[in-house]
């Protein structure tokens, strides 16, 4: 839980950061984004190392956790995002490092 909750704050920092002025961001930045975690799995997923190969992996067992978010533009009207069979974050239940699921390492 440590973890999660030291790398939620790190891995979701830029989200809140307003970027208009270097012209990376059109839109309005977003002033909140709460995560509320409704279930946590332990699981296994298959990584590889993506400058050898990516054809072969290895099978291990992670953390996952799931659950709904708000955003908000204006810091009051939320909206309310429900993705269950999407993982905010899978965390490598052997030596607690962040695993992308979509990158696969």
């Amino acid at each position: 839980m440590a973890i999660y909750e030291k790398m939620m704050l790190i891995q979701n920092a830029d989200v809140l950061t307003d970027k208009r002025e270097e012209g990376k961001d059109i839109g309005e930045p977003l002033q909140v984004k709460n995560f509320y975690v409704n279930k946590i799995t332990f699981g296994y997923t298959r990584i590889y190392d993506p400058q050898s190969d990516d054809s072969t992996g290895l099978l291990v067992p992670v953390w996952d956790f799931f659950g709904t978010y708000e955003l908000s533009y204006d810091g009051e009207n939320m909206i309310s995002v429900n993705d269950v069979d999407k993982s905010f974050m899978t965390i490598n239940a052997v030596d607690g490092t962040l695993i992308d699921r979509w990158l696969g390492y």
